[in-house]
């Protein structure tokens, strides 16, 4: 049973671990607003839940002000005249942090009483109910939230739906900005308005590029519900991505099955746990979803399942705190960021994100306009990475300063030219061939005795002289005719050699196929193999092997001074609905054996958390702490204390 958890009350604004985000999008007819609000029983649940941060919106997407207000809306069906100004009071009495909640794109009551405020789109094109920020929304938003972090103690400020899109009103045409010029103008007066107030106050920017806000926001959110509009694949990518702004992250998930908003979606303890526990090992802290009713009673289930949950984590807090992800490989992703991106690109990042955890690597996601990190030791271009000759040569640096690189499609390519920016890849010219009956043979280890079919297409290329060939490409028997073009899954390879494929030029390998998209359209497990295969060619001693795991335990390692930690997940979405993936339950693994390159350090201790005084039976082996774990069940962390580190 969980046990009562009161958040220890702090007087500065640090930044906590363990979130709750409530929605409370409240439409025009719902009666009896906050009416059940029990203040008692609404810290009592708070602290049920273990929380020591709560984000609850002062303005709601409907255009309500909850609190008591002189620029905005108060909903017309309120019984409580301030219940934002209630809760936030409790939370502060209670040590517990609390942003407020206003939404920037959308305001419906607002978008209906002005309609000099709203977005007008492009003839034929219809985007809703969004309010434009260059019009005098932008003055009248900037008052209201200076209203509120003057007259409330709040702790910081989440601003949602930061949307500026092409917009043809009498204000965009007149001030000729672009989106994002729009975009950050509006962030950056709304942040000077906390910033008046409350100069160390947390501020959030949602659904807006990470890189467009580190002047105005001081954290980041990674929202991604599962099955409202993301994937299970979402959240370990975009995790390792965001990871790199040196600035603290949350991942927020929510108790929801279909979407945000959903009142009646309920996960299971295990499906949160996943998510959460996802959050711990990739390095960043925990905040949870939910949207309350609109008389603002309690939903025991809800409050049942997040406090189930993070009692089930918090006891590794201490192996969490402050813990800094440890990897070696870099996955470069094309385009400028990932949340605004082509569907094509984001399948490379998706295709690098799945095979690297597949394979048991430690890795970042980055882009060609971020730093190489620091530590990394192999860069992976993912298919269609083409660069300018600056990012080439920041590339080229890396090389020569003794750094490996996997270039995969058009990666590595000028813009907009078939010519390789990297003379270190070893690429001479490079050529598509048509994309139906190419095939693919390679004496890798694990990669089939056969032709393999590369189902996005075929390419070849000339290496140059002195490269190590690691795979060519094979041609089928014959050219298909046009008026059976759809027949050509029925042709069989023999067609004879079409030329190298991949191959090593001293510490680059490129391939000439889209290698990491192919996998994410189709898994083709061959694929898998042939990257694993490179790896290997230049980084032969990853820092974890785990090819003694089952293939689904994804594997992650942080860092604390004098420790390394590692977190097993053990748990398998799987295709339930037409279009929904769920996580039932947790999979137990037995006598699971991981290997952690030692890097010349002496183990002194290596237990399962939180029993330290537990120790789990280890051998050191060469170069590696090889460490048996007797038996696990979704969620394992793994302490490695060294010897010859200072705590």
């Amino acid at each position: 049973m969980s046990q009562p958890y009161i958040a220890e009350k702090k007087s500065s604004p640090d930044f906590p671990e363990w979130g709750l985000f409530c929605d409370f999008h409240t439409m025009r007819d719902c009666k009896n607003i906050g009416a059940a609000l029990d203040i008692p029983l609404f810290i009592a649940a708070l602290r049920r839940c273990g929380i020591d941060f709560l984000t609850i919106p002062a303005r709601c997407n409907q255009g309500f002000s909850y609190y008591k207000t002189t620029m905005g809306i108060p909903h017309p069906g309120t019984v409580d005249d301030d219940p934002f100004g209630k809760i936030v009071s409790s939370c502060r009495e209670a040590g517990i942090f609390i942003s407020g909640y206003v939404n920037i794109g959308i305001s419906v009551e607002e978008w209906l009483q002005h309609s000099d405020w709203r977005v007008v789109p492009p003839e034929g094109v219809d985007y809703g109910p969004l309010m434009c920020v260059n019009s005098k929304y932008a003055d009248h938003l900037c008052a209201m939230t200076e209203e509120i972090v003057q007259n409330y103690d709040v702790t910081g400020m989440f601003f949602d739906c930061v949307f500026a899109p092409e917009c043809t009103c009498s204000y965009c045409r007149e001030k000729n900005l672009s989106p994002q010029e729009s975009r950050k103008q509006i962030i950056s007066r709304v942040s000077a308005a906390v910033r008046k107030h409350r100069p160390d106050a947390m501020i959030y920017f949602n659904s807006m590029p990470a890189e467009d806000q580190l002047d105005d926001s001081n954290y980041l959110e990674l929202e991604c519900l599962p099955n409202g509009g993301w994937s299970y694949d979402s959240f370990p990518m975009l995790a390792r991505y965001l990871r790199n702004f040196d600035r603290p992250v949350f991942g927020m998930s929510g108790r929801f099955h279909r979407s945000w908003g959903d009142f009646g979606g309920l996960r299971n303890v295990s499906s949160l746990t996943y998510d959460c526990a996802s959050a711990l090992a990739h390095g960043l802290r925990v905040t949870v979803g939910t949207h309350l009713h609109p008389t603002l009673a309690l939903n025991k289930a809800v409050i049942n399942l997040i406090a189930d949950v993070y009692d089930h984590l918090r006891p590794h807090s201490a192996l969490c705190r402050g813990a800094v992800p440890k990897t070696e490989i870099s996955a470069m992703i094309p385009g400028k960021n990932l949340k605004e991106n082509t569907p094509e690109n984001m399948a490379s990042a998706y295709g690098a994100s799945r095979i690297l955890q597949e394979l048991g690597m430690q890795f970042n996601i980055i882009t060609p306009e971020m730093p190489i990190p620091s530590g990394c030791r192999l860069l992976i271009l993912a298919d269609n990475v083409r660069l300018t000759e600056e990012q080439a040569q920041v590339i080229r640096k890396f090389i020569a300063d003794g750094g490996a690189v996997i270039a995969t499609g058009c990666s590595g390519m000028l813009p907009d030219e078939e010519k390789s920016a990297i003379p270190e890849l070893g690429v001479l010219s490079r050529k598509t061939l048509s994309e139906k009956g190419h095939f693919i043979r390679s004496n890798l280890p694990g990669f089939p005795d056969m032709p393999i079919a590369s189902y996005s297409g075929g390419a070849v290329y000339t290496p140059v002289p002195g490269s190590k060939i690691l795979a060519r490409g094979e041609a089928a028997v014959f050219e298909l005719p046009q008026q059976l073009d759809s027949q050509h899954i029925y042709l069989p390879p023999g067609g004879g050699d079409e030329g190298v494929v991949m191959a090593k030029t001293g510490q680059c390998i490129y391939c000439a196929i889209p290698l990491l998209a192919d996998y994410f359209h189709f898994a083709q497990l061959p694929f898998r193999d042939l990257l694993r295969g490179a790896l290997l060619e230049l980084l032969p001693e990853p820092l974890t092997d785990t090819t003694k795991l089952p293939q689904w335990v994804k594997t992650t390692v942080t860092e604390q001074p004098g420790r390394s930690i590692i977190h097993l997940l053990s748990y398998i979405p799987e295709r339930r609905g037409e279009c929904f993936d769920v996580v039932d339950c947790a999979i137990p693994v037995h006598n699971a054996v991981v290997k952690l390159r030692r890097d010349g350090n002496i183990p002194e201790r290596v237990y399962l958390s939180p029993e330290r005084e537990k120790m789990l039976p280890f051998t050191v082996e060469d170069k590696y702490l090889r460490i048996t774990v007797p038996e696990f069940s979704g969620y394992a962390v793994i302490a490695v204390e060294w010897k010859n580190i200072s705590k």
